[in-house]
């Protein structure tokens, strides 16, 4: 299975205008699927298990710029398991940005569809996207 990717940027262009010309595109559905973005070559400087299913992650680039990142339903998965073990560990990380709307804040999130090691060697000597997707 491929993962598509739409376009490429780093965490610090995930703004919230950012979000809302992406979703001007929509809406999306089965004939017009939301765009994936790449985050090439960012740091998960956290990654933790919320709820009873979901993995939260803190991404970073190399200009220091970061990113909150979520994979729903991905504890004991490969995604999880592969988040869980690359703290502190480079990336590439892909997804769908999102409008995470709490408390009267709001901020761009990713929706994480799947990583892939920056550096040959990571993720325990897995060379491919942690899902399998290629």
């Amino acid at each position: 299975m491929c993962l598509s990717i739409d376009g490429a940027l780093a965490a610090g262009a995930a703004t919230v205008e950012t979000v809302t010309m992406i979703a001007r595109a929509g809406p999306f559905g089965a004939g017009n699927p939301e765009p994936v973005v790449a985050l090439p070559s960012h740091t998960i400087a956290f990654a933790d298990p919320v709820g009873e299913a979901h993995v939260r992650v803190r991404l970073r680039a190399g200009d220091g710029s970061g990113i909150d990142a979520i994979a729903f339903r991905a504890v004991g998965q490969k995604l999880g398991t592969a988040l869980l073990a690359s703290r502190g560990q480079r990336v590439h990380a892909a997804g769908c940005l999102a409008v995470d709307r709490w408390q009267g804040r709001e901020r761009v999130q990713l929706r994480l569809i799947d990583i892939a090691p920056a550096d040959v060697g990571q993720l325990g000597g897995v060379t491919k996207a942690a899902s399998g997707i290629q």
